[in-house]
């Protein structure tokens, strides 16, 4: 298995990731943020969704009709299509209503194990920042969207976002076997790293 970063900083300039996930000459990408040409010679099989804000699926319009699986929770398929919760109200001129059904989809309602590419793959429910925010874990790394960065965790104060959800998320995650967290933004860390050092998460953890 390969995993190669792509950076996204053009259309909102917040240094967006992207990771594309390659094994056996077939690919998934992580977050669509990057225009599907910049991949689609990587025979790309599916697209996996953290959650649904406009900064995280900035593209999501040129992956469709393409033949591929998207997967993503419940409530990040119902949110597309909700410009409140998917922030795109009051941050963008035009709001976001997509609705995917016509797409090939696999749709997530509770923490499960599924196979792509020869590889196997936990989605992990992780509220907190939203509510339907879903990390993916893949060989002890964890692709975390905006739930948890380096040194940092997804803010909690817009729609759907609790503290209370954070923190049972945050308690979930240390039962995982992780090594390596590859966050929707920013560089990557580890999850050691981020139980020595994260004050938010040190916070939370022991209230």
């Amino acid at each position: 298995m390969k995993i190669k970063t792509l950076t996204e900083y053009g259309v909102y300039n917040w240094d967006n990731k992207a990771y594309l996930i390659t094994n056996n000459n077939e690919s998934i990408l992580i977050e669509p943020v990057i225009p599907y040409d910049e991949v689609k010679d990587y025979n790309l099989k599916a697209v996996l969704i953290t959650h649904c804000h406009y900064d995280h699926i900035s593209f999501l319009e040129s992956y469709l009709n393409k033949g591929l699986l998207f997967v993503m929770s419940k409530k990040t398929f119902q949110y597309l299509k909700n410009p409140e919760i998917n922030a795109s109200r009051g941050n963008l001129e035009e709001e976001i209503v997509m609705d995917l059904s016509n797409e090939e989809l696999f749709l997530i309602e509770k923490d499960l194990e599924f196979s792509l590419i020869d590889l196997e793959i936990k989605a992990i429910l992780t509220p907190g920042h939203t509510a339907d925010s879903t990390s993916y874990l893949i060989e002890k790394n964890l692709f975390s969207g905006d739930f948890l960065f380096k040194r940092s965790i997804g803010r909690m104060d817009l729609a759907s976002g609790s503290e209370i959800d954070m923190k049972k998320s945050l308690k979930k995650i240390t039962t995982f076997e992780i090594e390596t967290i590859y966050p929707g933004h920013g560089r990557s860390t580890t999850l050691d790293y981020e139980l020595r050092n994260n004050s938010f998460i040190k916070r939370l953890l022991n209230d």
